[in-house]
């Protein structure tokens, strides 16, 4: 058996056996059968019909792994089958290729992968982008050291690009080789839908020269130019449909998954507060054993205080650090031109990332992510930690076993709006998947947005996993010991 066939084989039991909760399977559905209402219109020039859908999803509810092996059947379905598959970031690129390769990886297909699954990528060496132009993975992107790759130079292997099944990359990297490479994908997918506008869109379509579906996926709840990923697939097939008049058609399809597959409860729950969300959304069986002691033995340093252990015990999965009784000196925000930083919230997350690490010794370093509002913060932190820190804009769309979240607003004049906007809560309570610390002053938000902050600071109260803390003196001179 070749190893097409072999590849062919084990992906489709793959793909018979996953499985699906909820509207996952519309959402596979959608993507894996594209085109297929089109086959039945009987017209002369039937790839002059385009088919626009909509997958929406709260964080965690599985929309990667819903693109990935839905993209895998449709390719499958027929060997003239090509798909594009366009995001707003290299980071959402990244994630994508990794849904991807472990699918590849769990079936041992590392050599069908070359064969059929192409990152596009920039020319150049700026951060976050990669040289050359195509890259083929051979592991996860997310690990560096453990990255084997093959760079091809675009215009020296053409023929390979345009032949590949599945293309990756941003919404650029995806025009430019349109453009240039003249690849024809059938299939058009953009993730994280809800960061797009229509002319970034538009620039991609509009290279396409036989495309029959076109579909959008992301969360309208989080960060977002776009507040309504129904309506930027409507303008979308609108914009089509005048770009190309001989359009009889458009089928419009929608589904928002129900499950979520990647939080505890817990965090789930808090999460969901903030995303209004307006179907009810269950938790995978499996979310009920998202605890730290699951991955990784407990073992916190001797004599420290019961707050201290209550921080770091596996079993309290949301916990909230209110530094108002610190008094003048949990007010240290501090403004840097547009921005602002904190440096004691800087100190009490560095202490407790140090003090993770210590607890938790099979813990990698790089599940733990501090994320803020506000960009001046990561400057507060030394690596490697820095390297682990971020804004919540650039953590959109990617996880964590522990999120330390600063909030860093500790002035009671002025406004919290930034901070407390709910999309960005959203985001910001949904990158955890078992540990969620939460740093502000609750005299200072709750004062300028109580119907932001009032539910944050409230929600340890009757639940078993989760816990509020007042930071004092005496637990910060405990604190400062990690740093």
């Amino acid at each position: 058996m070749s190893i097409n066939q072999q590849a062919s084989t084990s992906l489709q039991n793959y793909i018979q056996n996953s499985t699906l909760f909820g509207n996952q399977t519309d959402a596979f559905n959608f993507i894996s059968n594209s085109g297929s209402l089109l086959n039945n219109i009987q017209l002369p020039q039937r790839n002059l019909n385009i088919e626009g859908f909509s997958i929406t999803g709260p964080p965690g509810t599985g929309k990667t792994f819903v693109i990935c092996v839905g993209t895998l059947a449709f390719c499958l379905n027929s060997v003239t089958n090509r798909v594009l598959i366009c995001t707003k970031t290299n980071a959402a690129s990244h994630r994508i290729i990794d849904g991807f390769l472990k699918i590849f990886n769990h079936l041992n297909l590392n050599q069908f992968q070359t064969n059929f699954l192409v990152r596009l990528a920039n020319d150049n060496n700026q951060r976050n982008s990669f040289p050359n132009y195509i890259q083929i993975y051979s592991h996860s992107p997310y690990h560096p050291t453990n990255v084997r790759v093959q760079s091809i130079n675009m215009r020296e292997h053409e023929e390979y690009i345009r032949n590949t099944r599945i293309w990756v990359g941003t919404i650029y990297q995806g025009e430019k080789f349109l453009r240039r490479v003249r690849i024809s994908p059938n299939l058009v997918l953009f993730d994280e839908a809800s960061q797009l506008n229509p002319p970034e869109v538009s620039l991609v379509l509009s290279r396409c020269n036989r495309l029959n579906s076109v579909g959008f996926i992301g969360d309208p709840h989080q960060l977002s130019p776009i507040g309504n990923i129904d309506r930027l697939t409507r303008d979308i097939m609108s914009y089509l449909t005048g770009l190309i008049p001989h359009i009889p058609q458009r089928i419009n399809r929608t589904t928002t998954l129900n499950y979520q597959m990647r939080m505890n409860p817990t965090i789930a729950e808090l999460s969901f507060a903030f995303g209004r969300y307006t179907i009810q959304i269950h938790n995978h069986p499996n979310t009920q054993n998202e605890f730290l002691s699951n991955s990784s033995n407990f073992t916190p340093p001797k004599s420290i205080s019961q707050n201290l252990n209550d921080i770091l015990e596996s079993n309290n999965v949301v916990i909230i650090l209110d530094t108002t009784p610190l008094g003048t000196l949990a007010s240290s925000q501090t403004a840097l031109g547009t921005s602002q930083f904190n440096p004691i919230e800087a100190e009490i997350a560095t202490a407790i990332w140090n003090l993770l690490r210590l607890s938790y010794p099979n813990l990698d370093q790089n599940q733990i992510k501090i994320i803020f509002p506000y960009r001046a913060q990561r400057f507060q932190f030394p690596n490697p930690i820095f390297q682990n820190a971020g804004t919540v804009d650039k953590f959109q769309g990617q996880e964590a076993q522990v999120v330390i979240l600063s909030l860093v607003k500790s002035d009671i004049l002025g406004s919290s709006e930034f901070p407390g906007d709910q999309n960005r809560l959203n985001v910001s309570l949904s990158r955890a998947k078992k540990k969620l610390i939460i740093i502000g002053n609750r005299r200072a938000l709750t004062s300028t947005n109580p119907q932001s902050f009032n539910p944050i600071f409230n929600f340890p109260t009757s639940r078993n996993n989760a816990v509020f803390i007042s930071v004092n003196n005496n637990l910060m001179t405990e604190l400062q010991n990690y740093t």
